[in-house]
């Protein structure tokens, strides 16, 4: 029965917490500006395939 009682408050106040931060949220716009001619940095990263060998791949 007491599990049943927090469960029923915790199901209460969840909504009523969410609702509450959702009206303290920051609806001002924001802007951002992309230089796409200013390189901040290179990628060191190298592109790989991986073939794992399953059934359906193999040939008979």
């Amino acid at each position: 029965m007491m599990r049943l009682r927090k469960a029923l408050r915790f199901s209460m106040i969840l909504p009523a917490v969410l609702s509450c931060s959702s009206l303290l949220a920051d609806d001002s716009n924001v802007t951002i500006k992309v230089d796409w001619d200013n390189v901040e940095r290179l990628s060191k990263t190298t592109a790989t395939l991986q073939v794992v060998v399953n059934p359906p791949l193999t040939r008979d």
